[in-house]
């Protein structure tokens, strides 16, 4: 069995942490759109642990809007229908 850190060395390792500041939308890390953020408060202290970016359901739609015609493409298929499959506008 290995040794156990004390208390004060637990929480030198944890002082020394860097928590990331970013949100993961379709597997990657990425800010918001708009590019605000908001404070996570370590509610036991009242201290500021990051600053983590203020997503919104449009950063994960608008993602996923460029995510699909990129994952086509790599695949190989055009992102366009083919003219007979288009809907005929009137």
């Amino acid at each position: 069995m290995t040794d156990l850190l004390s208390k004060s060395e637990y929480q030198k390792v944890a002082r020394e942490l860097t928590l990331p500041a970013f949100a993961v939308i379709d597997r990657k890390l990425c800010g918001a759109a708009s590019g605000e953020t908001f404070a996570t408060i370590n509610p036991a202290t009242g201290e500021r642990l990051a600053d983590i970016p203020a997503c919104s359901q449009e950063d994960g739609t608008l993602r996923s809007r460029v995510r699909a015609p990129r994952s086509m493409t790599a695949a190989g298929r055009s992102c366009i229908p083919p003219p007979a499959s288009r809907p005929f506008s009137n």
